[in-house]
């Protein structure tokens, strides 16, 4: 998978994925198995996140875990250390 190798070769700090389909394809388990906000596990150094999706189609959207990761973020352009 394409993705997989520039994840690998790239070593982003951090990964969103927008939506559980996505994120479920990626890690080849069902939606229901995927939680919005960080995962439990790093694909490598890189912090993993699932956030709703964007598409207008989402009637459920939550902007919980897009709130967490923008302060995550903004938190490690500062310096700090993240966990």
């Amino acid at each position: 998978m394409r993705l997989r190798s520039v994840i690998k070769t790239r070593s982003p700090r951090l990964l969103a994925f927008n939506g559980k389909t996505a994120a479920a394809r990626y890690f080849d388990v069902p939606t229901a198995q995927i939680n919005y906000g960080r995962q439990p596990d790093t694909i490598g150094r890189t912090v993993v996140y699932v956030c709703a999706s964007t598409s207008p189609a989402n009637e459920h959207w939550c902007c919980e875990a897009w709130e967490e990761l923008a302060r995550i973020n903004k938190t490690r352009r500062a310096g700090d250390v993240l966990m």
